[in-house]
């Protein structure tokens, strides 16, 4: 049931059952190694010109998790905004805290307060936070 609501809150979209893609989505955030660390808690958010430097160089762990884990970042946290984004297009889309966040971002423009960095790492927190280290 949690999952379910957070999985509407963020998506607009009912997950009835396990075998929905959001729900899916969602619980791969189990599959994220627990040397991640807290999302924006590590070195890497803090200085994040440590994702260019080379896998040898002292200090870029976290760099090279992320790297060897890129598949999750995508399934976590692009995918579904890019999702949203198709569905904006025909009008289709759900309302929904993604939804909602993309239409501000889109209204205000090249000067927006909101990037599409911010929404992710929104999805991202809410997910670790809501959802992470829980079987559904």
């Amino acid at each position: 049931f949690a999952a379910g609501s957070i999985i509407r809150m963020l998506y607009g979209h009912e997950a009835h059952s396990k075998e929905s893609w959001h729900y899916q989505v969602a619980h791969s955030e189990n599959e994220v190694p627990p040397e991640a660390g807290i999302p924006g808690g590590t070195p890497i958010d803090i200085f994040p010109f440590l994702r260019h430097f080379p896998s040898w160089f002292p200090g870029t762990f976290y760099a090279n998790l992320v790297r060897s884990n890129r598949h999750l970042v995508h399934t976590l946290h692009e995918a579904p905004v890019a999702k949203i984004q198709a569905q904006m297009a025909p009008g289709s889309a759900e309302s929904s805290f993604v939804l909602t966040q993309l239409e501000t971002m889109n209204r205000e423009g090249s000067g927006s307060r909101i990037t599409l960095d911010d929404i992710q790492g929104g999805i991202r927190l809410l997910h670790w936070v809501c959802l992470g280290g829980r079987e559904f």
